[in-house]
């Protein structure tokens, strides 16, 4: 993109931020995105706003959330720390995932995902989200049921994108030409590191 940033760690290192588009869509997002996983749990709201603090002023601008993240917790502190910023400054993700409690139909079924839209937007304090993943996509959901629920939280603007965390490759291709031609599904998670590597399977 022309443009990128240099990320100061605890001024031990740093890191070149790049801007990138994802996949083949028009959203640019940051080569690095910022995790909530441990945030209103592990990591109390002082430590997440410098930790926001430093990713914003280095150029970042993806930021991983979820109803599940900090037991339950952390969407509703990003919502707080962000409402200091211009919500169009950030490209937020919200993850689908089993819901403690929910007993009425599959977790990817229409019903619960708009359950958990509604919940993740209230949390958050926004209007829309810009990629809605679905986490463990193989849990029994007819997937013409999964493809016409996106499109249609797409259509309502809850969401701008669409894509899939830790799901086989064949059920992402699947998935995928089912949503061809809407220009919705941007974007597919895996967790991939020196320790994590069943991926390659």
């Amino acid at each position: 993109m022309g443009e990128s940033h240099v990320l100061h760690l605890y001024d031990s290192y740093s890191v070149t931020m790049d801007m990138n588009r994802l996949g083949s869509s028009g959203v640019c997002v940051s080569t690095l995105g910022l995790g909530t996983l441990t945030w209103a749990r592990d990591t109390d709201e002082y430590e997440a706003r410098e930790q926001l603090d430093i990713f914003v002023n280095s150029g970042g601008n993806l930021i991983d959330t979820s109803h599940s993240f900090g037991d339950g917790l952390a969407q509703q502190m990003v919502g707080e720390l962000l409402a200091d910023f211009s919500r169009e400054d950030f490209v937020l993700t919200a993850h689908c995932s089993a819901t403690e409690g929910y007993a009425s139909g599959t977790r990817h079924s229409r019903q619960h995902q708009f359950f958990l839209m509604e919940k993740t937007l209230r949390a958050l304090a926004t209007d829309y989200v810009d990629i809605w993943i679905l986490d463990d996509l193989n849990d029994g959901t007819n997937l013409d049921e999964v493809a016409n629920t996106l499109s249609a939280l797409v259509e309502r603007g809850f969401t701008r994108y669409v894509g899939v965390s830790n799901t086989a490759s064949w059920l992402t291709a699947l998935l995928a030409s089912k949503l061809d031609g809407l220009g919705i599904f941007a974007a597919a998670s895996y967790e991939y590191s020196l320790l994590a590597r069943d991926v390659e399977n």
